[in-house]
């Protein structure tokens, strides 16, 4: 017989809210970057692919907001200006606001 008392329907019940993160992407000069993609990298040391569009690009204020699973959250964010990442511990159900300043990639040889 099964281990398990629980019904496998119930499985979903243990997943953690979701939490927010407020992203600002800067660049060196501490001014907003428009455009600028944050995305999630890893979560709790695990790198992950997102399913979908996690989020917009920033606005003018160099802002947008990522949905993000509760944990130690690395996010990315790419544009014009460069990469950048941080990382940020999330609680479940929370908000926290993260600032990434974008740096040019040395040796990439993009010009813009």
């Amino acid at each position: 017989h099964s281990m398990s008392s629980a019904p496998p329907s119930q499985v979903a019940l243990t997943l953690r809210p979701a939490g927010h993160i407020r992203v600002r992407v800067v660049d060196p000069a501490g001014l907003p970057v428009k455009d600028a993609y944050p995305r999630i990298q890893a979560i709790d040391g695990a790198r992950v692919r997102m399913p979908g569009r996690t989020s917009g690009p920033t606005d003018a204020s160099g802002v947008s907001e990522l949905v993000s699973p509760a944990g130690v959250v690395e996010v990315m964010a790419s544009g014009e200006k460069g990469t950048g990442r941080g990382t940020v511990t999330v609680p479940p159900g929370g908000t926290l606001s993260l600032t990434i300043v974008l740096q040019k990639e040395r040796g990439s040889g993009l010009e813009s």
